[in-house]
């Protein structure tokens, strides 16, 4: 990955704090125990043209700085658009948090608006995510279509929220954090589309920035198909990578099965011919791409990879790809 460190200072297109949130000024946080970390709910104006209008909340997580001196707060973003910057500090937090590497920062993460536990845009609860990815014999007409129905869906049962849940408002939420945890300057760490919302973030409030480090930084000039091929090309390589050390290790349960091309194979041709099972629901061959495409994004599930793909081939079960589509989406217990 392409790492970029920013060092960010005022900009002439920057705005200041207070003009940035239009004069809004928010209440401090109640932060309350919640498992391994703090959790709190910010309130920020639904329109930030409008200071005064309807408000929403966006939840907040923070693990505080475990050694001195203390630096500051570091705020997080995993990326999506959409993922869960509390769940990234539940699962990254704990590691991050060693005094020698970064446990002199308060390590923050928040669920941007309109996701997970923050006030969340609402859509149809489908269980199939059939449309996120095109199958062997979908036209571009219907993939259209598709999405036109989803998002009418989405404004519908969303209402003025739908509108108002672009990158500026996030990151001009990222302000009203800042300012509510008391902080003159923030550092910030994000992934994938978290780099985009970083880089807005150092747009509009430059001298609000100690530092930032962008991960796998998305060029936004480019047409949204260019970093897709790019994906596209990084998942192949994961794949192949991913393969490599399976067939090396004797005790991978892709063994029995002729290795793992062999059982990617059978499997895509199983979830190709019909649904296979997955408890109380089904993965068809768009979810079960979902599910291959999460595990490939770190060597860390690889091993989960694994006992998916065997799952499928051996006992004619996706219960542990229908899973990590879920994680890759997002996706709650109720399907939303």
């Amino acid at each position: 990955m392409v790492f970029m460190v920013l060092m960010a200072t005022a900009t002439a297109c920057g705005e200041t704090a207070e003009s940035g949130v239009n004069g809004f000024d928010p209440e401090p946080l109640i932060w309350e125990a919640c498992g391994d970390t703090e959790c709190a709910t910010l309130i920020v104006p639904m329109d930030h043209a409008v200071p005064g209008g309807p408000v929403i909340e966006v939840a907040v997580a923070l693990m505080r700085a475990v050694a001195e001196p203390r630096i500051g707060v570091l705020v997080m973003n995993p990326g999506g658009p959409g993922g869960s910057g509390i769940e990234m500090l539940k699962w990254m937090g704990p590691a991050m948090a060693d005094p020698d590497f970064l446990g002199r920062f308060d390590l923050v993460g928040f669920d941007p608006r309109g996701s997970g536990a923050s006030t969340t845009v609402s859509c149809v609860d489908d269980f199939d995510d059939e449309i996120m990815v095109l199958g062997p014999e979908t036209g571009l007409q219907e993939v259209v279509a598709d999405a036109e129905d989803l998002v009418a869906d989405c404004l519908e049962r969303s209402g003025d929220l739908a509108h108002h849940v672009g990158t500026n408002a996030v990151a001009r939420d990222i302000d009203v954090l800042r300012r509510a945890m008391g902080e003159e300057q923030i550092s910030y760490l994000g992934y994938s589309y978290g780099t985009r919302l970083g880089a807005v973030y150092a747009a509009l409030f430059g001298d609000r920035v100690r530092a930032m480090v962008l991960d796998g930084p998305v060029d936004p000039a480019e047409r949204v198909s260019r970093p897709s091929r790019i994906q596209a090309d990084g998942f192949e390589a994961s794949w192949s990578a991913f393969a490599a050390a399976c067939d090396a290790e004797p005790d991978c349960p892709l063994g029995v099965v002729g290795g793992a091309e062999q059982a990617f194979a059978d499997a895509v041709a199983a979830v190709t011919a019909s649904p296979v099972p997955a408890g109380d629901r089904q993965v068809t061959h768009g979810e079960f791409y979902l599910g291959v495409a999460a595990a490939l994004y770190s060597p860390e599930t690889w091993p989960i990879l694994r006992e998916g793909l065997a799952e499928v081939v051996v006992s004619g079960s996706a219960v542990i790809l229908q899973d990590l589509g879920d994680m890759l989406l997002g996706r709650r217990d109720d399907g939303s």
